[in-house]
């Protein structure tokens, strides 16, 4: 997405209605909403593990560490891919759905989600929600530094 680069265009979302302050002078200060969406509607055999990798950006929890009966298994035909939902089935995925597959010896747990960020009272500007890297169970400084 883009976003407000200079002062001039945060005067001109503040003109336009949009949510932001100009803070001493220098700062574009917006309220922002999030939208989170389902990046699959369904599932089927079409899919692949490389697919995931490229259209799924989100990390997830392995659903096994949920309390039982929280995601329901699914074997929605994809190679080496389990499917987990809350509700649904292959055909009807929600933003919370979890893919599930090894590739070159590595474990992949990936929510089925696109997390947008909006200016609000703008629809000209809007960026992907980034990456937290700081460990919420355990925090370190480094964590801190990547941030």
């Amino acid at each position: 997405g883009i976003y407000p680069s200079d002062m001039n265009a945060c005067l001109n979302l503040i003109a336009e209605g949009a949510s932001c302050v100009v803070h001493e002078g220098k700062y574009c200060i917006c309220d922002t909403t999030v939208v989170d969406s389902a990046v699959f509607a369904s599932a089927d055999s079409s899919m692949s593990i490389d697919q995931l990798l490229t259209d799924l950006r989100i990390g997830a929890v392995d659903p096994s560490t949920f309390d039982s009966g929280t995601y329901n298994s699914l074997n929605c035909g994809i190679e080496g891919v389990t499917v987990y939902s809350k509700s649904g089935d292959c055909s009807s995925l929600a933003s919370d759905s979890i893919f599930a597959f090894t590739n070159k010896s590595k474990a992949y747990f990936l929510k089925n989600m696109h997390s947008t960020v909006h200016i609000s009272g703008s629809n000209d500007y809007s960026f992907r929600n980034p990456m937290q890297f700081v460990n919420l169970v355990d925090p370190e400084v480094r964590d801190m530094h990547y941030e």
